[in-house]
């Protein structure tokens, strides 16, 4: 029978070696010396800060870092592709994507009130929590000294959350299905593509709890059953989990759960202070933000724009061009991200121009708030003018004050008065005051870590570990 097991009879000889041969502390040439009376040395290993056998929390945050650090220019990307839009239109694209850019181009077509407007309604866009009803929950949160009550509006923020994102979680959903599909075997694939089928879009809680039991006892068991059949440890096993996550999501968004949540919510007497005691009103007004329409066109016809992008049909240059405007868009959107992002492309009195900005809306610290004990604002600005150049822009702004630091193209390097004087006047005629003045020529972009350090500290970032 050959040794499969490797086997082999001990080397004799060699039972007294330690007695004959016994361990000197100081013989350099042994690591792990045990010595019990003292430490003699290092014992010459090196611990592996990598090789880690349990659970990195921190992976998810290092992960963010990294990319933030590779962030591709967004503004360089955008104007890449926005400069030379008007060109795409006529330049053989397929008919219905040059119908999106040429939608898109319209919608640029701003002036100042216009640009105005369009910042202040991307920031509603971008907090979704924004109007009075949710101001009315915080002030509830921060007056109560009820470990018990804050733990209800948390829970029922978290509840609403997934009710509003219902829509979206489904179409994820059929998308993680869908893409499954693509590694199972076609004896699999047809029944896993009739279960997503039979998912039903819009109509309701009632179709909302069809689709959740269609999930939890025909689509996940079946997956189940291909599992244990095929061992397929690969890219399903992958798609299974973030199926079930969603899943977890979906169910979690029931109107059921979210009025069980705000019950227990409004039974203590200090969200009953804040809100008053007509409960039926105050959900009402909860309900309305739940079903407000909050579409956005530009956003919409910006989406539209990079899908057609990505899907192959403007060429390769712009489908990588788009691709790192996508990644850009995702990274400023993460949960570790603590500033409010924004971004402008318009054409104004008949120029184009792009502009991406950051915001913190809490930056003040012991040095930068005054004595009166108004909070002050940082913000970055990136804008590129078409045929002008590219600027830089710190500001931080306390109530009507603010310190602006501008970093300007050479070419203007012998204009710098005039700079500084129209925008003296610039902030002067909007009833502000320039307290302090730093203009830059020329230099590399600024990065997003330089003038908000926090972003790596975590002061404000949201903690996400699993």
């Amino acid at each position: 029978m050959s040794n499969i097991l490797k086997v082999s009879v001990p080397t004799g000889g060699l039972e007294n070696t330690t007695r004959t041969n016994p361990i000197n502390v100081n013989d350099v040439n042994i690591s792990n010396v045990v010595d019990p009376s003292k430490v003699v040395r290092p014992d010459g290993q090196r611990p592996n800060p990598d090789k880690n056998l349990g659970t990195n929390y921190e992976s998810n945050f290092q992960s963010f870092l990294e990319a933030l650090r590779n962030r591709p220019d967004l503004v360089e990307s955008f104007t890449q592709i926005f400069f030379q839009m008007g060109s795409m239109v006529s330049s053989g694209i397929g008919e219905d994507f040059a119908a999106e850019i040429a939608k898109f181009l319209e919608m640029t077509k701003m002036t100042p009130e216009d640009m105005v407007q369009f910042l202040k309604e991307q920031g509603a866009q971008n907090s979704k929590f924004s109007s009075d009803v949710f101001q009315t929950l915080r002030d509830a949160l921060d007056s109560t000294k009820s470990v018990e009550l804050k733990t209800a509006i948390l829970t029922f923020m978290k509840t609403f959350n997934d009710a509003s994102s219902s829509r979206n979680t489904l179409n994820n959903i059929i998308s993680v299905l869908k893409s499954m599909s693509r590694y199972m075997p076609q004896s699999y694939r047809q029944g896993l593509m009739e279960a997503a089928e039979s998912l039903k879009q819009g109509g309701g809680q009632e179709a909302m709890d069809a689709n959740i039991s269609a999930l939890k006892r025909e689509i996940i068991p079946f997956l189940s059953t291909y599992t244990q059949r095929t061992h397929d440890m690969g890219r399903v096993r992958d798609f299974i989990t973030l199926l079930t996550l969603n899943t977890a999501r979906y169910e979690s968004g029931t109107m059921e759960k979210l009025f069980a949540d705000f019950q227990k919510m409004a039974s203590f007497q200090d969200f009953k202070k804040v809100f008053g005691e007509d409960m039926g009103k105050t959900f009402d007004r909860f309900l309305e933000e739940l079903t407000a329409n909050k579409s956005n066109q530009f956003a919409d016809s910006l989406a539209a724009n990079i899908h057609r992008a990505l899907s192959g049909e403007g060429g390769y240059e712009m489908k990588a061009a788009f691709q790192n405007i996508m990644s850009a868009f995702l990274l400023n959107e993460s949960v570790y991200m603590p500033l409010q992002h924004f971004i402008l492309p318009a054409e104004l009195f008949g120029n184009l121009m792009f502009s991406e900005m950051w915001v913190d809306p809490d930056s003040g610290n012991e040095q930068e708030n005054g004595r009166d004990g108004e909070k002050s604002r940082k913000m970055l600005v990136k804008f590129d003018i078409k045929d002008v150049g590219y600027f830089d822009m710190i500001i931080i702004n306390q109530g009507t004050k603010i310190d602006l630091q501008l970093h300007y193209p050479e070419k203007f390097q012998n204009m710098e008065k005039d700079i500084r004087k129209g925008i003296a006047e610039l902030v002067e005629k909007n009833g502000m005051v320039c307290q302090k003045l730093y203009l830059v020529k020329g230099g590399p972009s600024i990065a997003i870590s330089d003038v908000f350090p926090q972003i790596y500290e975590r002061k404000n970032a949201i903690n996400v570990k699993i």
